[in-house]
């Protein structure tokens, strides 16, 4: 057989389906900077730096290091979530602390004190929360999940915070006026993560006409309680002749046949995430008619209820289109379709991606 091994974190990858029997073998490398600092044998392990991540001696820059401890006393849960973390077994699997794996030894509790720690001019002493070029500023700022709502403009909006090209506020709950003026102010920003933060219409439409948006790579809206009105304003940004945006992440969200319509035309898009969206067989058929033009590799639309006419869309257009098209991949798992239509639609793809109602490949 063949072993690959590679990065998951730097290169893209997805598993895909299959007819044969496989085997998996899942497992944890043990980290020189979490709680396990000794190997199985005992011996301890000699921390080593991420080339990601300046060394101790470059340091982070001194108006980037001023700026995160502004940010860290104004939100409560920095400091929470830079702590250490607990103990876990040297399996790395929550919940088998107590269970002997063959070969892997009676486990060994670390106490809390004995966790490595860095100082705050240290960047791994901030590796959770954002990381950092060799000159020492922010080029990734994750934030997501921290309640922001009562932070003051001016911590949000410090310079040095905002010269992420990765921007992770998802879940933050970040008053509107103060979350378009930091998008306003991160000229460098490719990826933007906005998740959760109940948005609506209006938050997506005010969000739209910040020129930042347009200039980003991937945009990551779900679960914003978006609907049509919300994606036809996202539909005329990818209509803009400088858009830029090659990923959207839309699950969740309400968009339905009407709001669908908007994206008939994908321009500058190469994946589409509309998962949950209550879309149907118009909705299919405007996503399908988009294909004939578009440049679009990847659409998501699981959860939704395209239904076999749905799917008869799609197969019309790619069986049109042929050699044509641009599209490898197509998700429409619980959809209704049937397993008849689902092997159709495969055929039409000719990719072992698309799933649907069982109808998986001959």
């Amino acid at each position: 057989g063949t072993l690959i091994i590679f990065k998951s974190d730097k290169i893209p990858h997805e598993v895909l389906d299959t007819n044969a029997e496989r085997c998996a073998i899942v497992g944890w490398f043990l980290s020189s900077t979490g709680p396990n600092t000794s190997d199985l044998n005992g011996n301890e392990i000699i921390p080593q730096q991420s080339p990601s991540i300046p060394t101790k001696k470059d340091g982070i820059d001194e108006e980037t290091l001023n700026s995160l401890r502004k940010l860290k006393d104004a939100v409560p849960s920095i400091s929470q979530k830079l702590k250490p973390a607990p103990p876990v077994s040297q399996s790395g699997m929550i919940g088998f602390e107590d269970f002997n794996f063959p070969g892997f030894g009676t486990e060994t509790k670390t106490e809390s004190a004995n966790l490595p720690s860095f100082p705050d001019t240290d960047p791994l002493h901030w590796q959770k929360i954002c990381t950092f070029d060799e000159s020492g500023k922010i080029t990734t700022l994750s934030l997501g999940s921290m309640r922001l709502h009562r932070v003051a403009r001016e911590v949000m909006l410090q310079p040095s915070l905002l010269n992420a090209t990765t921007l992770d506020l998802a879940s933050t709950d970040l008053p509107l006026p103060i979350l378009c003026d930091v998008l306003g102010e991160c000229p460098r920003v490719k990826q933007i993560h906005l998740g959760g933060n109940a948005l609506g219409d209006n938050g997506v439409i005010a969000l739209c006409q910040t020129p930042v948006l347009r200039h980003c790579r991937t945009i990551d809206l779900r679960y914003n309680d978006i609907g049509a009105d919300g994606a036809e304003a996202l539909g005329r940004l990818l209509k803009m002749e400088d858009c830029c945006i090659e990923v959207l992440f839309l699950e969740g969200n309400m968009l339905g046949d009407v709001g669908v319509k908007a994206f008939e035309e994908t321009h500058s898009l190469l994946e589409l995430y509309l998962g949950q969206n209550n879309i149907g067989k118009a909705g299919a058929e405007s996503l399908a008619h988009g294909l004939e033009t578009g440049r679009l590799k990847k659409l998501y639309l699981e959860g939704n209820c395209i239904g076999p006419e749905g799917a008869d869309s799609f197969r019309i257009v790619l069986e049109r289109l042929g050699d044509e098209k641009h599209l490898e991949k197509l998700y429409v798992d619980n959809n209704g379709i049937g397993k008849d239509h689902a092997q159709a639609l495969a055929k039409a793809v000719n990719s072992a991606t698309v799933i649907g109602d069982g109808g998986l490949f001959q």
